[in-house]
């Protein structure tokens, strides 16, 4: 009988049907290939959605750091409570990498343009693996009288490699006579960050001129940027270093990765989530439209269905029959969604199909990631959603069976 049941129903799904129940089995078709359409696009959106926030995760925190130790209203820390600091960092496992940065606000100056900029230096580094921008660029190694400044600055000065730039402390009082406050630096390279505010206010000097013209003749710093061997690890690295601070009685703040950026993930998800609603809904009205139209074949096929159990079929085998169209239509349809899925996610990745401007969104390269899990659960979903349907067109087949018997 369980032969029989799969032979019906593939029959229902191959025969070639005219009349009514022809333009009824065409709505049938049309209502898969939509599943299949709306399968695509939530996979598509899921892999975008996981390929960006890894995408933004990956190089926001090789700029930004996984944490971050600074005073409060950008106060320095001092040449003295770094080497304290640094030490807890060695001791350490999950680092892989630090380094301590000053800042200042200076005008580049030249006859033809006068800019205000941010002129930064990395007064002290260590690292296992590099994970940060500032230190594949190797920035701590630059000589004095050298610089690398922001590709912004450089094209819209039109700045040449090995040329002089001059840099003015904007704090003339702290500077002393204004010549003192100067420094003419050689411009050995050019940093692109990809973020516009970024490439065109940074300028990155050797750490000797910048004790000399900008920090007062002192190290002091203004923050410590970390950078873990795992991301996930953010959090209990911060309870580490916090207890340890405290116990050395130094006030400083540590906040991770995720404290400055999680209000625009989780608007990005929500984002993400609210698109994904519309699509389970195009999924679920899919879903309504093949049910409706195994009702329509079921009550013309009643006789049928009669004929059946006159032949010895049990009300189980009928509702195999039922369980046999849905589950067939569900899983080809989610089968031929998912490869379809997954080479359109291959050829956005190799060809970049979909870009963005980084200026705006922060990533510019698009890729998709599949989340094999969620996968998964969106076809575990749509196997158990499938039972329901099938129990639900054999209740109407055998409550339409009764009611013809009952006005016979």
């Amino acid at each position: 009988m369980l032969n029989v049941s799969l032979k019906i129903a593939f029959k229902f799904l191959t025969h070639k049907i005219q009349g009514t129940l022809g333009f009824v089995k065409k709505t049938f078709l049309l209502a898969s290939v939509a599943l299949l359409l709306s399968i695509i696009c939530l996979i598509v959106l899921s892999s975008l959605s996981n390929g960006y926030i890894y995408s933004f995760k990956d190089k926001v925190s090789s700029i930004d750091s996984h944490i971050n130790i600074y005073k409060i209203n950008n106060k320095k820390i001092l040449e003295n409570e770094i080497s304290q600091i640094t030490s807890i960092l060695d001791s350490i496992d999950s680092i892989d990498e630090y380094y301590v940065e000053t800042s200042n606000k200076a005008i580049l100056k030249d006859s033809n343009y006068s800019e205000g900029v941010i002129v930064k230096s990395i007064i002290k580094s260590k690292s296992k693996t590099i994970h940060s921008f500032v230190g594949n660029k190797k920035i701590e190694r630059l000589s004095q009288n050298q610089c690398i400044i922001g590709k912004g600055i450089k094209d819209k000065f039109f700045i040449k490699e090995n040329s002089t730039i001059t840099l003015l402390n904007t704090d003339f009082m702290k500077s002393g006579i204004l010549y003192n406050g100067a420094l003419a630096s050689k411009v050995v390279d050019d940093i692109y960050f990809g973020i516009n505010d970024l490439d065109k206010s940074l300028i990155y000097i050797n750490k000797q001129d910048f004790k000399k013209i900008f920090n007062n003749g002192s190290y002091d710093g203004n923050n410590i940027k970390i950078f873990l061997n795992d991301l996930n690890k953010q959090d209990n690295i911060r309870s580490v270093l916090i207890n340890a601070l405290s116990q050395i009685n130094l006030t400083l703040e540590v906040d991770t990765f995720n404290d400055r950026h999680n209000n625009f993930l989780t608007t990005l998800l929500d984002i993400f989530k609210s698109i994904s609603i519309v699509i389970y809904i195009l999924i679920g009205i899919c879903l309504f439209n093949l049910t409706s139209s195994i009702w329509l074949i079921v009550e013309s096929k009643n006789k049928d269905i009669e004929a059946l159990k006159l032949f010895g079929m049990s009300n189980f085998y009928i509702y195999l029959i039922f369980l046999f169209i849905t589950l067939i239509t569900i899983t080809i349809s989610f089968v031929f969604g998912f490869i379809c899925s997954y080479i359109l996610v291959l050829c956005q990745n190799y060809f970049q199909i979909v870009n963005v401007s980084s200026e705006v969104y922060l990533v510019s390269k698009i890729i998709g990631i599949l989340d094999y899990n969620f996968i998964a659960k969106i076809f575990l979903m749509l196997l158990l959603t499938s039972l329901l349907l099938s129990l639900m067109s054999f209740i109407k087949s055998s409550g339409i069976t009764k009611w013809r018997k009952n006005n016979v």
